[in-house]
């Protein structure tokens, strides 16, 4: 019976039975594999997954890059708006002073408008005006509002005793004319009666304060009831009466 369990024919089923084992061990890993949804093992499902996942990354980042590129463009027309606006601005503030570029400096002037909590100086002449009183100080005339006094064009038909420095001298078929930052002068029984300038008079220089009317292409400038155009006289940029 010994030799029976030790012969050959029992040593060869012993070892069929041992490699049936290790088949079906090695087998079992594999269903496990498909339990877990890989049943195309290193291949097939991993991949496909895998590559699900770039495309998707490659999705999301091109939504980054375009939200990127449009925050970029958004930057570049601020910028560009806020340079022409500064371009405008600029451009303003030359218009509204390329005008007066010649005016005398160093001078005392207010502009129509100017306002302020002080009386004009002692030495200011009081002129009645139609039972308005007006003050005249240094070619700068002034009414009272209120408790403020405030700078207004030259009425025409007052007589003021001086001329204010820096006053130039215009000389025309009508007479000659004194000119000070938009008002005109003329001598008057030893005094100087505010004029009305006639069209064709031309000056070097308009003051602040200033309006420009017109078109671009036929500018005119308008100041209290004087209105200007530019005009070249002697290859020099001057400003002619065309109405007041």
């Amino acid at each position: 019976m010994r030799n029976d369990l030790m012969g050959p024919n029992f040593k060869l089923t012993v070892f069929r039975a041992l490699l049936a084992g290790l088949v079906l061990g090695l087998a079992q890993p594999a269903a496990a594999w498909d339990d877990w949804g890989y049943s195309g093992g290193w291949g097939g499902g991993y991949y496909d997954s895998w590559d699900a996942s770039e495309a998707r990354e490659d999705s999301q980042e091109a939504a980054r890059e375009a939200g990127r590129e449009k925050r970029r463009e958004e930057v570049e027309q601020k910028k560009a708006a806020a340079s022409a606006e500064h371009a405008a601005y600029t451009e303003s503030l030359y218009e509204a002073s390329s005008a007066s570029v010649q005016a005398p400096r160093g001078v005392y002037y207010r502009k129509p408008g100017f306002k302020s909590n002080e009386a004009p100086g002692s030495g200011a002449q009081q002129i009645d005006a139609e039972g308005v009183t007006i003050f005249y100080d240094q070619g700068i005339f002034w009414i009272k509002q209120g408790t403020q006094y405030l700078v207004i064009t030259a009425p025409y038909g007052v007589v003021v005793d001086t001329l204010p420095s820096a006053t130039t001298r215009v000389a025309t078929k009508e007479g000659e004319y004194g000119y000070f930052f938009g008002t005109f002068f003329q001598r008057k029984d030893g005094k100087f009666v505010i004029a009305k300038p006639p069209a064709g008079l031309k000056v070097t220089y308009l003051p602040d304060g200033y309006e420009k009317v017109g078109s671009d292409d036929a500018p005119a400038y308008k100041f209290g009831n004087i209105t200007f155009k530019p005009v070249m006289a002697v290859g020099m940029l001057v400003y002619q009466v065309v109405e007041s």
